[in-house]
This record gives C-alpha cells, sequence and structure tokens, in this order.
C-alpha cells in the first residue's frame, strides 16, 4: 500500500509535466503586459504609431492597433525595449517607425523595398555581345523571303534591321559605342581596349527603360538578341521572384499605400515583360505597364 510520502511525490510528479505541458503547448510569441494586468501573446509587432503599434494576434490574418494608453509603459520598458524605444520615437516624431518583430521579421517596408529594387536595377550586368550579328538577321522570315527572290532587297533589308541593331545597342549599352559595319560585325568605337571583347556593360534598369519607351517601339531584332544570346529573362524573373517574395498585402493592409501598390505594378510588368519577350506583335500597352513600373519605382527612390 502506497505512503502518503509516496502519493506526494507522485502528484508533485504530475503537476511537473502539467506544467511543462502547458509551457510547450503557449505560444512562443512577443508576451505583452496591459495597464490592467492581463496579459497577452502577440505573434507579431509591425510598427509603432504615434496613437499605438500595430500587431498581430495568434488565430488571426490580419494586424490590429493597440492604443499606447492600453500598455503598462514601465513594464513594456522593461520586457520589450524595443517597442518602448518605437513608442518614444513615434511620439516624439509623430510618426511610424518599423519594428517587424516576430512574424514580421522578414517583412521588407515600402521605403527599404524601393531603395533594394533600385540597388539591384543598377547592378552592373554583361552580356555577351557576337562578334557578327548577321545570323540573328537572317532568322527573320522577310529576310529568309527575299534572299532567294531579290539580292539587292536582300541587302537592304539585311542593312535596315543591322542599323536597327546598333541602335538597340547602342542604347542597352550607352557605355560601349556600338558599330555595326555593312557585313554585321560588331564593333566598339571608343572602348578599344576593353577588359572583355565578347561582353558589353549594361544594367536591369537600363534594359527596362528601353523596352519602357513608349515613344519608340522596341527592336523585335533586338529582343529576339536578349532572347537567344543573353540571359535577361532569367536575371528579371530571378529579380522580380526574390523583391516581390518579400512585400505581401496583407502584411501592410493599414501601413503605406505605395507598399500595397508596389506589388501589383511588379505583377502586371512581370506580364508585360513576358508578353513582349513573346509576342510577335509588340503592343504599347505592354510598354506602359512596363514603364508604370519603371517610374513609380525611380519617382520614389530617396535621393540621398
Amino acid at each position: 500500500m502506497p505512503t502518503f510520502a509516496c502519493i506526494l511525490t507522485l502528484l508533485s510528479l504530475v503537476t511537473i509535466s502539467l506544467a511543462q505541458t502547458e509551457s510547450s503547448l503557449a505560444p512562443s510569441g512577443i508576451r505583452l503586459r496591459g495597464e490592467n494586468g492581463a496579459e497577452i501573446v502577440a505573434a507579431g509587432v509591425l510598427e509603432a504609431r504615434p496613437e499605438g503599434a500595430v500587431i498581430l494576434l495568434y488565430g488571426r490574418s490580419t494586424p490590429i492597433l493597440a492604443a499606447w494608453d492600453k500598455f503598462d509603459l514601465e513594464l513594456l520598458k522593461e520586457d520589450q525595449p524595443k517597442i518602448y524605444f518605437g513608442y518614444l520615437d513615434a511620439k516624439r516624431f509623430n510618426r511610424p517607425f518599423l519594428l517587424k518583430l516576430g512574424v514580421y521579421a522578414d517583412i521588407v517596408s515600402f521605403e527599404e523595398t524601393i531603395i533594394e529594387l533600385n540597388r539591384e536595377l543598377l547592378k552592373p550586368r554583361f552580356y555577351p555581345l557576337p562578334q557578327n550579328i548577321n545570323y540573328l538577321i537572317e532568322q527573320e522570315p522577310d529576310v529568309i523571303r527575299w534572299k532567294v527572290r531579290d539580292t539587292n532587297r536582300y541587302a537592304k533589308i539585311m542593312r535596315d534591321y543591322q542599323q536597327q541593331l546598333e541602335d538597340f545597342f547602342r542604347r542597352i549599352f550607352p557605355k560601349e559605342s556600338v558599330i555595326i559595319d555593312d557585313q554585321g560585325n560588331v564593333h566598339f568605337k571608343d572602348r578599344p581596349t576593353r577588359v572583355d571583347l565578347n561582353r558589353a556593360e549594361t544594367t536591369t534598369g537600363k534594359v527596362l527603360s528601353v523596352l519602357a519607351d513608349t515613344r519608340r517601339t522596341p527592336s523585335r531584332i533586338g529582343i529576339e538578341y536578349l532572347n537567344e544570346v543573353t540571359t535577361f529573362r532569367e536575371d528579371v524573373t530571378k529579380l522580380w521572384l526574390e523583391m516581390r517574395a518579400k512585400i505581401p498585402n496583407a502584411a501592410f493592409n493599414q501601413g503605406n499605400l505605395n507598399h500595397q501598390k508596389l506589388p501589383s505594378l511588379m505583377d502586371e510588368a512581370t506580364i508585360a515583360l513576358t508578353a513582349l519577350l513573346n509576342e510577335e506583335h509588340l503592343h504599347q500597352s505592354n510598354q506602359q505597364r512596363l514603364s508604370d513600373f519603371y517610374l513609380f519605382v525611380y519617382s520614389h527612390t530617396p535621393s540621398f
């Protein structure tokens, strides 16, 4: 028959086990204590505003605004100093301050997104330039047709395409001063001692600005060059996916409206760029959607 001491020991072990189980089931989020002594556990704290903190509770899909007078500010200073100093800054400067705690840790703000996007768009990229571009031109249906029918017409069409490509190369490679001669050979007027004779320097932003210029229809043969010779399509797709994943609208439902606009502009620009690179007939509406994204980024880029 178990003694009283044994029963007490068993009860103690059960109590400890239950406490450990409850502790393991409790959400390990951000603990906040209210002025009335109540305690809540938030999944994340997005930002501090002059009127309160934007927090996300467990089980909710959208954040709420918790007024500062609901918090015990002395305990907040002790328990969550980042939130407390965010509160002081928001009150002092009368504007929101991003905190990005908990589930918001990897979320990028609008300003951060724009700066990073601009940095990526201006990052130097080097794309190959063939020594002779006639093989690209000779794939065109009208060139193939006139090559066997009329040599004079064929020669004129070849030269027209060579001039189109020369103009396209000069616009996307402004540092290179590309010249294409009558035989289709590529020369570099101002850079005779180039580091890499087979590649030319540009940026993703420069190529996008050329494709987005609604005053001029992009060269179809130039687009074929981008598709067949360069990794431009892959570079833009990778950049878009990385940047787009960082700015979900739900995180900023009550935040910067531009932050909610940027994802839709990026999605529209993605569709437009895919269409430009794939369609046989180039539509200005796709250029306009690219232009909307391009101008939005550069108009919101800080000047510092």
